[in-house]
């Protein structure tokens, strides 16, 4: 704003000192009949070019100002994507992971001929760390009109929580089931087994913490295939802000 009054200051001066100089040629033209040898046509044209050439270095001292503030702001925006590549690639891992543990689980129920596969999806010990986007990243995004992006991402951040909500709300079912059950998983074919009574409860149970798993499951591949569309279009921001070497390839 600083510039830009500066700008517009040389630009008044100029002007002013201009229709000043008319003023005193319009009362020169009666007494001296415009005599080309008179110091008032000196008067003017110094001025005018004096002051065109003030204006001249505004201009350009704007611009040059105007064109290290980009500059500066592209290497703090550059840092930003950056660092939401390097979470996006993080958001990746930790979907891949938990996608991973349940369908692993359910494998190792069917090798061993496991009836109420569901409880093979076993509890985390530890869960990884979500960080969430900071406000300077979010910001970037929209200021460099990457919506697509920052829509996307805020979608799937959202609802990558969701799923590990989902997960931990089937640990808790998963508990209640193991509560009715005599047996501890020990593998070898012998897997849970409910008492008579409760077989039926537990069956019940069965269904609906399969559902829960396999349906978190199905989303977070799907979540997968989004976050690396997300991971590709952040190569192509960090590109676009002056790193124009930088590649990322998935290994299958």
């Amino acid at each position: 704003m600083k510039i830009l009054q500066g700008g517009t200051l040389a630009l008044g001066l100029t002007l002013g000192v201009c229709f000043t100089i008319l003023a005193f040629l319009t009362i020169g033209l009666f007494a001296e009949v415009l005599n080309p040898t008179s110091e008032l046509w000196a008067v003017m044209i110094g001025a005018v070019i004096g002051g065109g050439i003030a204006l001249a270095g505004q201009v350009l001292e704007s611009q040059n100002q105007s064109a290290q503030r980009e500059h500066e702001n592209k290497e703090s925006d550059l840092v930003k994507a950056y660092d939401l590549f390097g979470l996006l690639n993080d958001y990746l891992a930790n979907a891949t992971f938990l996608r991973k543990h349940i369908e692993q689980g359910y494998e190792m129920a069917l090798a061993v001929n496991e009836e109420f596969a569901s409880l093979a999806v076993m509890e985390l010990s530890s869960e990884p760390t979500h960080e969430p986007l900071s406000l300077g990243i979010k910001s970037m995004l929209i200021r460099r009109k990457f919506l697509t992006l920052y829509n996307e991402i805020g979608l799937l951040d959202t609802h990558i929580k969701a799923l590990w909500d989902g997960f931990r709300v089937g640990q808790m079912r998963r508990a209640e089931l193991l509560a009715i059950m005599d047996k501890e998983f020990v593998g070898q074919g012998k897997g849970f087994q409910p008492q008579l009574e409760s077989k039926q409860e537990a069956a019940g149970r069965h269904m609906v913490l399969t559902d829960n798993f396999k349906t978190i499951a199905s989303d977070l591949r799907a979540d997968e295939a989004k976050l690396r569309k997300c991971v590709e279009m952040t190569v192509e921001v960090i590109q676009s802000l002056g790193d124009t070497a930088f590649r990322f390839e998935f290994k299958e």
